[in-house]
């Protein structure tokens, strides 16, 4: 299995008082012991798998790319999550720790969007995205 032909992607708004702003800063703060996890929820169609990776992407600043590490059921999703309407039936991904932070300058060089309007998986990267595929099987190497 090629981990490194989809990005699970899913944007983090500037707006402090956005849900996704909020819930991506409760899991800088729950993480930075290293007794917990990231984690996040998967696309409305719940197709990420464990292995491949995801990405935090901030508008114009930069995207952070963790491994996935295991896919959950939404009966494990956050209870600060439960305000989340219509995603309660998107599973759980829990993450590693950050493993790459790409520049926006380096991100948009790989091919990748500009734009990201909630949290998608990518089409397959080795045929259209051949920059941001090789970024992905640097890390496969590291690990």
């Amino acid at each position: 299995m090629d981990n490194c032909k989809h990005l699970t992607i899913t944007p983090i708004s500037k707006n402090l008082r956005s849900k996704a702003n909020i819930d991506f800063r409760e899991q800088w703060m729950r993480t930075r012991t290293g007794e917990l996890n990231w984690c996040w929820d998967d696309t409305k169609y719940n197709k990420a798998k464990a292995g491949e990776y995801f990405a935090f992407f901030h508008h114009k600043n930069k995207v952070v790319i963790h491994r996935i590490m295991s896919v959950k059921p939404p009966s494990e999703r956050l209870p600060s999550w439960s305000s989340n309407v219509g995603q309660g039936n998107r599973n759980v991904l829990e993450l590693s720790d950050p493993l790459r932070e790409i520049s926006w300058k380096d991100w948009l060089e790989s091919g990748c969007s500009h734009v990201c309007m909630g949290t998608y998986r990518t089409t397959d990267l080795s045929e259209d995205r051949e920059k941001m595929y090789n970024i992905l099987r640097e890390l496969e190497l590291v690990a």
